[in-house]
């Protein structure tokens, strides 16, 4: 393979993996808004701050893959 054709693949995985995380994010999100909807209790609080702690992983890996997206389409600019 060129280099090229390496470079057009790692685009095209990135923005399926994007389009992966974000749809990931939405449903963590919503299953975290429907906890809070359930009764008191000790693991109502539990799972809320997992789905805020996972929320914000995914968000930060998102915000990476944005950043190398970013990277790899400028750069191709460039040339």
């Amino acid at each position: 393979m060129e280099e090229k054709e390496i470079i057009q693949n790692r685009i095209t995985n990135l923005i399926n993996l994007r389009q992966t995380m974000i749809q990931a994010l939405i449903i963590l999100i919503g299953g975290t808004i429907g906890v809070c909807f359930t009764s008191n209790s000790a693991s109502k609080y539990v799972l809320i701050i997992l789905g805020i702690l996972c929320g914000l992983g995914i968000m930060q890996k998102l915000h990476n893959y944005h950043i190398e997206l970013k990277g790899y389409l400028y750069e191709k600019q460039r040339r």
